[in-house]
């Protein structure tokens, strides 16, 4: 109801639909964080893109080549395994069915590439 009434006022009056003040404790928060991160742009570079390098050579790029090198039945297997053994049955039809979707639809090497790119985490 407040919201309803809020976004009334703010269509009938002007003054209720206009920003506050002119921002200057926002202007200096965002030029804080610019120089911030021009400077860490500027002299940790190396050190992030080492970090990003050895994590994507070491990691990233081997899961990769298992995923979209192995068979396919295998991977899918191993992956229906996986969902039924972390979220049930139901998981592991729902894995089931995505993985013949990816398989049926031809973007089977695209699929693995997206999966080993993203980030697993478990939710409870």
């Amino acid at each position: 109801m407040v919201a309803l009434v809020l976004a009334y006022l703010s269509h009938t009056y002007v003054w209720a639909a206009e920003f506050p003040g002119d921002g200057g404790i926002g202007s200096s928060i965002a030029k804080t964080t610019a120089d911030v991160t021009t400077w860490a742009q500027d002299n940790l570079s190396g050190l992030t893109n080492a970090f990003r390098d050895t994590l994507t050579n070491g990691l990233l790029n081997p899961f990769q080549t298992v995923l979209t090198d192995s068979p396919w039945w295998l991977v899918g297997a191993a992956l229906v395994a996986i969902g039924t053994v972390l979220g049930g049955w139901r998981a592991g039809v729902t894995t089931a069915v995505c993985v013949g979707l990816l398989v049926g639809t031809g973007v089977w090497s695209d699929g693995m590439t997206t999966l080993a790119s993203t980030r697993w985490r478990r939710c409870s």
